[in-house]
């Protein structure tokens, strides 16, 4: 077999690629593409595990319709050594003219045929013993002893008496090949579209297609007001994985004015996840089986889809227990294949699970004392960035369980950290660290080294944020959130966009080199954001007055604001009198393909702490 590479999905389903080719085969086959699918039989080496059409085979061989065999049997992929026996022997027998025929099937199938013996080894004198002859062999002494001598077996009998013996006639031969076709497996051609409209529907079942949600809506679903004015048809590239309008404008891209139709602004709180009185959420993320949150007691918990209970379905081990730090967990991250988890806790240990077992792979006391605030993976999952309150940045080795990077230069806690990979001079990518911080700055790192500083300034108007070591300015508004823009460069753009969101009443959407490229501002200047996140079309910027800001992600239009938007996603404060507007938003997080956004604050005055999800 020619190919031998295997995909694992999610870590639980392994797809041989020789599968994928026999699925395409065999839709070749259904459309009635036969040389295509012979062209990929031919140069791949794989072929299918049974047959095209079973219930013919017995009546073709019985027939001695032995083009229609094997024309049927091409693209299979083991063919039995007595077939092509049986039509060498067909081939002589119905005429010695057809002895170079004969010779040239002989010749392609050598090797199958010379994997089995013959049965007889004198047929003219109707011998059982076993022959020590392969059938290859047998059938050549046959081919010669004709072609030797032509006038003795010029008689069809005589030769049928040479190449048929005495055990089993030329029907008997027929019958007991199509007994073996009825034996194997009949191939479902159709088997490739089936299987992609399941997954279609599965992913779409899990958010992972927000443009089907009027085909396949969930039952929990907010209603969406349709605009009056027409929208534009909006379908799904089935190859390039994305939805695309008619014009052929991909989602996201600035000039389709409609593109957040496809996307609904969250309008009402769904659901809310509860904590236990005095337990706080720490920190929160969605993936492609639910919710995965972090709490002040130090236990990790994954909820359903819907967010209504914990998800014991797919992870059973929450029946008995949940993973979990000694102490409060701050931050949560994902690998990219989300098959591995990492956590941090307030006291600067860092763990990472086997989210499928909940089974705690590695331990590492990444910063001694000091609490870890943010974690981000490596591409290749085999590194992991932390930032902490002591304003260090480490990069930790998966398998060496050793500290392999230091970045330092932060004079505060560092709110985030971020991986991205940018293109250089030779058409290469570089690895870079982004990093935020409450001193006000975001630092662009290279292998250890501070390459750039970017410093949020008070002017709205400023085109770069691009500062000299020596220029910074003290007492700036802390940054708070540092997002790479997702799925950016497969809209061909060209540039590594990043959502930069200061403790102000401006947020900026810039250039990894540090160019502004779009700014976010409240009406006010006394209205500062205290929380961000990103989805493909918009921006969602939590205020101080217990708003959300929810600006076009390329335009910067403000869309739309949800008002109250802290008062419903928190618990009541336990002071007297009605404080929950006081309530801080801690953190946003927007699902990766639904319309679906949580929101949650840390603060210990709430009686419970909740997380809330707006659909």
């Amino acid at each position: 077999m020619g190919f031998t590479t295997s995909y694992s999905i999610g870590g639980e389903c392994t797809i041989d690629s020789a599968d994928i080719l026999r699925l395409i085969l065999g839709y070749l086959t259904s459309q009635g593409l036969h040389r295509s699918a012979l062209a990929l039989r031919q140069e791949s080496g794989v072929g299918l595990k049974g047959l095209v059409n079973q219930q013919a085979m017995g009546a073709m061989c019985l027939q001695g319709d032995w083009g229609s065999v094997l024309k049927s049997v091409s693209l299979c992929e083991e063919t039995p050594a007595q077939l092509h026996e049986q039509v060498i022997l067909e081939l002589v027998e119905a005429a010695p003219g057809n002895m170079n025929a004969a010779f040239s099937v002989l010749k392609l199938q050598r090797e199958s045929l010379d994997a089995v013996f013959e049965d007889e080894d004198d047929d003219e004198g109707g011998s059982s013993k076993p022959s020590k002859l392969t059938k290859a062999r047998s059938l050549e002494q046959k081919l010669a002893a004709v072609a030797g001598n032509p006038t003795k077996y010029e008689e069809i009998n005589q030769r049928r008496k040479l190449l048929y013996g005495n055990r089993l006639s030329k029907q008997d031969r027929r019958q007991l090949l199509a007994d073996q076709f009825q034996k194997q497996p009949q191939v479902p051609l159709n088997r490739l579209p089936i299987l992609l409209q399941q997954a279609m529907k599965w992913q779409s079942h899990t958010g992972q297609l927000p443009w089907m949600r009027e085909v396949y809506q969930d039952e929990g679903d907010v209603p969406i007001k349709v605009s009056k004015k027409k929208r534009k048809r909006k379908h799904f590239d089935l190859v390039m994985g994305s939805a695309a309008a008619d014009n052929g404008i991909v989602v996201g891209d600035p000039e389709d004015h409609d593109a957040e139709d496809l996307e609904p602004i969250p309008q009402e709180v769904s659901q809310k996840v509860k904590f236990g009185k005095g337990v706080t959420c720490e920190s929160a993320t969605f993936c492609s089986k639910g919710l995965i949150t972090s709490s002040s007691d130090g236990l990790i918990e994954i909820w359903n889809s819907q967010c209504t209970d914990l998800n014991m379905a797919d992870f059973p081990y929450q029946k008995q227990s949940v993973m979990g730090h000694e102490s409060a967990v701050l931050c949560l991250k994902l690998s990219n294949d989300g098959e591995l988890l990492a956590s941090g806790d307030d006291q600067g240990k860092l763990m990472v699970w086997k989210l499928s077992s909940g089974k705690c792979l590695r331990q590492f006391l990444a910063h001694n004392g000091s609490a870890i605030s943010c974690i981000d993976w490596s591409p290749d999952s085999s590194r992991i960035l932390t930032g902490s309150s002591d304003g260090k940045c480490r990069e930790l080795g998966l398998r060496s369980q050793k500290i392999l990077q230091e970045y330092l230069g932060h004079t505060s806690y560092i709110h985030s950290c971020q991986y991205v990979l940018v293109s250089d001079d030779d058409n290469g990518t570089l690895s870079l660290v982004l990093t935020g911080s409450a001193d006000g700055c975001v630092r662009v790192w290279q292998q250890g080294n501070c390459i750039r500083i970017l410093q949020p300034q008070r002017s709205p108007s400023a085109k770069s944020l691009v500062v000299d070591a020596t220029q910074l300015q003290a007492d700036q508004p802390a940054i708070h959130t540092v997002l790479t823009v997702p799925n950016h460069d497969q809209q061909g753009r060209g540039q590594n966009l990043m959502l930069v969101a200061p403790r102000s009443s401006i947020a900026y959407l810039m250039t990894v080199e540090g160019r502004v490229v779009q700014t976010y501002q409240a009406a006010s200047d006394q209205d500062v954001f205290l929380a961000a996140c990103i989805s493909h079309s918009f921006v969602y910027l939590a205020t101080q007055k217990g708003e959300c800001l929810v600006f076009h992600l390329f335009k910067g239009t403000l869309e739309k604001t949800i008002y109250e938007f802290a008062a419903q996603s928190t618990s009541k404060s336990g002071e007297s009198g009605d404080n929950t507007s006081r309530v801080e938003i801690t953190q946003l997080l927007h699902h990766p393909f639904r319309s679906m956004l949580g929101a949650f604050s840390n603060d210990k005055t709430q009686r419970k702490g909740v997380l809330s999800v707006w659909k």
